[in-house]
């Protein structure tokens, strides 16, 4: 080590002035990185703390569900609105049967009717 030359490199005052405020500013945003990335990882766990207690509060609530509809009574739904609700009786399949055939014959009049006027009118 006591054998190695130095270099010296000899800049002029401009660039040696323009490097230092480059490489402070290159600090500062570096910090201001560093900053961003704490105050993330900050809210990052605060995040996962609220979500890891509404997932703990959805499994209470669907629990606390469960427990009121074997508690609550079963409704007793009429024969014409289980039809809304979705259940079908033995009936109903007969009734609609007739209704749309029904449906079907007078959109085919009033197809019938539309051209015979338009037949007479031209």
């Amino acid at each position: 080590m006591t054998n190695e030359n130095p270099i010296h490199v000899r800049l002029k005052y401009q660039e040696a002035f323009q490097t230092k405020r480059e490489i402070l500013s290159l600090q500062m945003t570096l910090l201001k990185i560093a900053k961003t990335m704490k105050g993330y990882g900050f809210y990052r766990s605060q995040e996962l703390e609220l979500k890891s207690k509404l997932y703990k509060e959805l499994k209470e609530l669907k629990i606390f569900l469960g427990r009121l509809q074997k508690l609550l009574p079963k409704p007793k739904i009429p024969d014409i609105l289980r039809e809304e609700f979705g259940e079908k009786t033995r009936f109903s399949s007969k009734k609609t049967k007739p209704v749309e055939k029904n449906l079907e014959a007078q959109l085919q009049e009033i197809q019938n009717r539309l051209n015979d006027l338009q037949q007479r009118g031209v």
